[in-house]
């Protein structure tokens, strides 16, 4: 008798040891599951921007597959057509694919009409980065078109007179 007595008051002590710790424990625990949370939407929000720049090659992020083209004449004023398209007067800034090659009028009245090419260059620079990032933004800056760059950023068209 006195054994189960005995028994019983160690496992009352245990149960309230149990209980104290699991009090102290269940503060702690809420702490910490606090942090974990925390960590946890850090780490997925870090893992999402990393996919993104992974998905994604250098030169579509940082420079598009457009670039800007500034055109003037002397003297101003002078309509502008690239590709046959009539896109302003000068002078102008447009946004052109980088991709492509362009014909550039210049026509005002009374002069001659001047006419520039403008070709492209792959910009060796992002084929490195897009290599150096694996396979996947190698295949999508060169889908894109964002690997290549116009040959000039301005052009100044000199219009002379016509002779009548």
């Amino acid at each position: 008798m006195l054994h189960i007595k005995r028994k019983k008051q160690i496992n009352r002590s245990f149960n309230l040891i149990k209980k104290k710790n699991n009090k102290d424990l269940s503060g702690w625990a809420k702490f910490v599951s606090g942090r974990c949370k925390i960590l946890k939407k850090t780490f997925i929000v870090l893992m999402l921007i990393s996919l993104m720049f992974y998905f994604s090659g250098c030169a579509a992020i940082f420079k598009g597959s457009n670039s800007k083209l500034n055109l003037s004449s002397d003297p101003e004023g002078a309509k502008v057509y690239v590709n046959g398209n009539y896109y302003g007067t000068t002078p102008i800034r447009i946004l052109l694919k980088s991709n492509q090659t362009y014909t550039i009028e210049f026509k005002k009245e009374g002069y001659k009409t001047v006419t520039r090419n403008i070709t492209n260059h792959v910009g060796a620079g992002w084929v490195i980065l897009d290599v150096l990032g694996g396979l996947v933004p190698v295949i999508i800056d060169a889908a894109t078109g964002s690997w290549y760059e116009l040959d000039q950023k301005n052009i100044n068209a000199l219009l002379e007179k016509q002779q009548p």
